[in-house]
């Protein structure tokens, strides 16, 4: 598929697309568009033969907010119901994060800041960890095993301590 960049003015938002930002969201959108401009040729807008963005919208709304004149789109020529479809599983998000790993490189600001959302948790980064140096032993596993469990054998809370900086915090179980 080749990526054209034409003027924004020439591509239209899907007015139909279930997807919406909010207004927060959209300021960091925006701001990343800014800081990365090189990210949009690599995740180029996908639209239709009338121009009609089937994939992207928000990055379209954010390019328009940042005042670019241009903007890379890809232009397909599906059927009604598969541009229907693809509107739907393109906004899919299909996988998780493995939040140690992120963590491992990139700072809880950072993050929040690329819109990553972090579960729900009792975790107050304003409180000071104490860290344990001591590795954690199979001992302490199966002592902790033990009070995790309640009423039905599942928790309504777990007790999760980081790896790397030894926060203690309580994630609900859903």
């Amino acid at each position: 598929m080749i990526v054209k960049h034409l003027k924004i003015e020439e591509v239209f938002p899907n007015e139909e697309n279930p997807r919406y930002i909010k207004d927060t969201n959209f300021l960091k959108l925006v701001k990343s568009l800014q800081d990365f401009p090189e990210m949009a040729n690599a995740r180029p807008l996908i639209i239709n033969q009338e121009n009609k963005v089937l994939g992207g919208n928000m990055r379209l709304k954010a390019m328009q907010e940042a005042g670019w004149i241009t903007v890379p789109c890809i232009k397909v020529d599906w059927s009604e119901e598969r541009q229907r479809e693809f509107i739907v599983k393109d906004n899919a998000s299909y996988g998780d994060w493995d939040f140690a790993e992120l963590m491992k490189e990139w700072a809880i600001e950072d993050l929040k800041e690329f819109c990553i959302d972090f579960p729900q948790t009792d975790y107050n980064p304003n409180l000071m960890p104490s860290i344990d140096t001591n590795p954690v032993t199979e001992e302490d596993m199966e002592k902790a095993n033990g009070k995790i469990g309640v009423g039905n054998g599942v928790a309504d809370t777990l007790d999760v301590i980081c790896p790397e900086c030894g926060c203690e915090f309580h994630i609900k179980n859903s």
